[in-house]
């Protein structure tokens, strides 16, 4: 900077001239407390915006950014908001202070969010149609959605099946897991009574029995000759003169319980005639 001199040109017995003089202002060095410094940034997603922060920024700095490596520089700096690990140089120049520039570098580090796709559990009864089945999503935000499909162990029986729901563990700003459900299918009623045809007949010197009607795939049929004290599932022809009681008792894992079915077999003696 010009220090300048000046005055009169004439004064008493001395002609006056001026020169010039120069002060010069050297780089200082930045205080030890105000060097600039990055802070990043790491966090999982949650769908704001996010970068680095450059600190102790002083007047006159210019602070500029390059996202390849120091190829190309730009005072742009950019917001994150999906899921990246993203290094980011950065250039902090000022002619004023010592060193110059000043070159840092900082990272934006966005993980996935955890998200939990759990399939909703149901009850049918054996032989209905299945329910539609539905998934309960866990930690996404906003409308963001997360593909899965359902599916279930097959069968058809009284029992419990897994309903599985499956897909992609990473999709987009999210890691998915994936917990399975319960679809129970439950003893159906029967759609038909079960009844037992009893015999009555004169003897014929021919077998006859009992008769349960209406059974359907899987009834399991027993017969107890001894009021229930034991049960088998031979069922006995008769063809002497009787009159036989037959208890009988039907299960089936797949419908609900029956009362117990009484039946009987009565063979009257067959009038017979002798004549001399």
């Amino acid at each position: 900077y010009p220090i300048t001199a000046s005055g009169d040109a004439i004064q008493g017995n001395y002609n006056v001239t001026y020169h010039p003089g120069t002060l010069t202002i050297t780089a200082a060095t930045r205080p030890e407390d105000r060097q600039p410094g990055v802070t990043s940034y790491e966090g999982v997603y949650d769908a704001n915006e996010h970068t680095i922060t450059v600190d102790n920024v002083l007047d006159g700095d210019v602070v500029e950014y390059s996202y390849d490596n120091g190829e190309t520089w730009t005072t742009d700096l950019t917001q994150y908001t999906d899921v990246t690990n993203t290094t980011i140089k950065v250039r902090v120049t000022n002619a004023n202070y010592d060193p110059n520039p000043v070159e840092l570098e900082g990272t934006v580090k966005i993980t996935p969010k955890p998200v939990t796709v759990t399939a909703n559990s149901y009850n049918k009864a054996y032989g209905a149609t299945d329910p539609t089945f539905t998934a309960k999503v866990e930690g996404t935000l906003g409308n963001d959605k997360v593909d899965y499909t359902l599916s279930r162990k097959t069968g058809e029986d009284v029992g419990d099946y897994a309903i599985t729901p499956a897909g992609e563990e990473k999709q987009g700003n999210y890691n998915v897991t994936y917990a399975t459900g319960t679809l129970t299918i439950v003893a159906a009623q029967r759609t038909t009574e079960l009844s037992v045809t009893s015999y009555n007949g004169v003897y014929d010197a021919k077998n006859h029995t009992i008769e349960v009607k209406n059974l359907v795939d899987g009834d399991q049929v027993e017969y107890s000759y001894d009021n229930g004290t034991t049960w088998t599932t031979d069922l006995t022809q008769y063809k002497d003169v009787t009159e036989t009681t037959i208890l009988v008792k039907v299960t089936n894992a797949n419908y609900a319980d029956v009362p117990q079915l009484t039946g009987t077999v009565t063979i009257t003696r067959f009038p017979l005639v002798v004549k001399a």
